[in-house]
């Protein structure tokens, strides 16, 4: 069972754990929204930015960014990216 429940079923949730993992599904199809956790582990990119690749790749897509942190310098530099939610 998963964690969202009564969507439309054209509706489609994908998953991935890294930036290399997110870049590789944006280059098989577009997405409308993309959820960033800025805390990407080991990762070579943070979730900040991911947010100007995932934009560079496609600029129609919706980075909506969700973190721990309520640090407003992180907040103001992620909206200023292109982030359209945090």
């Amino acid at each position: 069972m998963g964690l969202v429940s009564g969507l439309s079923p054209s509706l489609t949730i994908d998953t991935v754990h890294t930036a290399v993992e997110a870049e590789a599904a944006l280059a098989k199809k577009s997405y409308d929204v993309v959820v960033i956790d800025l805390d990407l582990g080991a990762s070579s990119v943070s979730g900040e930015q991911l947010i100007g690749v995932l934009l560079a790749r496609d600029p129609h897509v919706q980075p909506v960014v969700v973190s721990a942190s309520d640090n407003v310098a992180v907040v103001a530099r992620c909206i200023k990216a292109g982030a359209v939610d945090f």
